[in-house]
């Protein structure tokens, strides 16, 4: 038989290996988590340095690598704002740009909440034959990238004539499958009991989904807001495809496209790219987060 001595060393060595699996685990998610978060404060940093100086600046640090004094070189020596002055007073396609991508994203974030949580209803609440099927169908499309839907979509776009308008990019945005797929798996976990009761109180299925199901499916409607705003101001292939005219380029495809010549003034033009989608989500982070974590759990 074993002993107690023996199972109480047994014991505290099964925990000295799970703090110590801990330990690394806490680790690597911090050294990733710098990793993540560096690039962002170098580009935020970089922005506010004076212009023509960051191009010398930047190859003094390609020039040799200095361990003790490297992360005191990756701070800029100097400071200045005209850059953003630049962007917003002087460049008017830039600020053009900037709003094509708000454009884009309001409308096909707000779409896709109103889209995706009427379909959800209607897949949950009202039972037929073939609602299984169908949202079997939304996650085959949810699985598949925009490369292999790309030439149905243009196909369809050019034979109605929105090819190279703001209705090529939000039109095919507004019925993107995962939202609905998000809401359906949210409202899954909602007691049948409030239809039931808005039902005996004389209300019709547009005021229960209106009145009762969508205030409760809050964490739902931030998480598909988020992740359809994040979508739509990142896209890149869709306005590259659908749009010829520069003047209808989001913010994203601009930048890619170039045109600012100074170093400074493309880090603050990435500054300002990044800021509205970091605003929003440190706003809603845990409606977000809650709202994908138990859509996940179904």
């Amino acid at each position: 038989m074993i002993s107690t001595t023996d199972q109480m060393r047994a014991r505290a060595n099964a925990q000295r290996r799970e703090a110590c699996r801990r330990a690394m685990l806490k680790t690597f998610v911090r050294a990733a988590l710098l990793f993540s978060i560096v690039p962002i404060g170098l580009t935020v940093v970089y922005g506010f340095e004076a212009p023509n100086a960051i191009g010398d600046y930047l190859s003094q640090i390609h020039s040799g690598f200095d361990l003790v004094g490297f992360p005191y070189r990756l701070l800029p020596q100097s400071a200045g704002l005209s850059q953003y002055g630049d962007l917003l007073l002087d460049r008017i396609e830039f600020v053009r740009f900037y709003l094509n991508s708000i454009g884009y994203a309001l409308a096909i974030a707000a779409g896709q909440v109103v889209i995706g949580a009427m379909a959800a209803y209607a897949l949950t609440c009202f039972r037929f034959r073939i609602s299984n099927w169908i949202f079997g169908l939304y996650i085959l499309l949810m699985i598949l990238p925009f490369q292999v839907t790309m030439v149905p979509n243009f196909i369809m776009l050019s034979r109605l004539r929105l090819i190279d308008t703001a209705y090529a990019l939000t039109l095919p945005g507004l019925f993107a499958p995962f939202s609905v797929f998000l809401f359906r798996q949210y409202m899954t976990t909602l007691p049948s009991a409030l239809i039931e009761a808005g039902t005996i109180d004389g209300a019709h299925s547009g005021h229960i989904f209106g009145l009762i199901i969508l205030p409760i499916c809050k964490p739902a409607v931030c998480a598909c807001a988020m992740l359809g705003l994040s979508e739509s101001w990142n896209m890149l292939e869709q306005p590259l495809v659908l749009l010829k005219s520069a003047r209808l380029y989001p913010l994203s495809l601009a930048l890619v496209d170039g045109g600012y010549v100074d170093a400074s003034v493309q880090f603050a033009a990435a500054t300002l790219y990044m800021l509205p989608m970091l605003l929003f989500f440190l706003y809603f982070q845990q409606d977000i987060v809650t709202g994908i974590q138990i859509a996940d759990l179904k």
